[in-house]
């Protein structure tokens, strides 16, 4: 499985020869963006026994990402270039993730799928730590490791 995860993130980011730091930016860019649109389906689509709770916790972890979203964005401007957050290049990489990750299948099971999702990002995340960021940048993903460890730790819970 990790073979079809590094071979989708080399389709990511094959469109632009640059730098391993620019690279891990727009991929995290794009999991952040991919897991806001799957989080906010999930919230619109949950049903069943537990749907009032999981309806309120996929609306707690879509909210959640749009301000790392809009944070990532504006930082890869500032640090990277605008050419970097260009749009059609972003729905081209939320297109490889989502096939990669067969998102139509997963939505039978938001959860897993939501904590595939929160462990990839922090992966990646982790992977930032031996990167030559600045300590802005660092920062930056500090915190959103922080507050997706919560969201692995909420779904985890709801799992069992």
């Amino acid at each position: 499985m990790k073979n079809k995860i590094f071979d989708a993130l080399k389709k990511i980011v094959a469109k632009t020869p640059t730098s391993e730091e620019i690279k891990l930016v727009k991929t995290i860019l794009t999991y952040l963006e991919v897991s806001y649109l799957f989080y906010q389906s999930a919230h619109w689509q949950t049903k069943g026994s537990e749907f009032y709770a999981d309806h309120l916790l996929f609306q707690r972890l879509y909210e959640g990402l749009r301000d790392e979203i809009d944070s990532l964005g504006e930082k890869t401007v500032g640090v990277f270039g605008i050419d970097h957050v260009d749009f059609s290049r972003r729905l081209d990489n939320m297109g490889i993730l989502t096939d990669y990750l067969n998102l139509n299948v997963q939505q039978k099971s938001y959860i897993s799928t939501a904590i595939l999702l929160e462990t990839k990002l922090l992966d990646l995340l982790q992977q930032s730590e031996t990167t030559d960021f600045s300590s802005g940048v660092k920062d930056l993903f500090a915190g959103f490791a922080n507050a997706h460890e919560g969201n692995l730790y909420l779904l985890q819970q709801r799992q069992n």
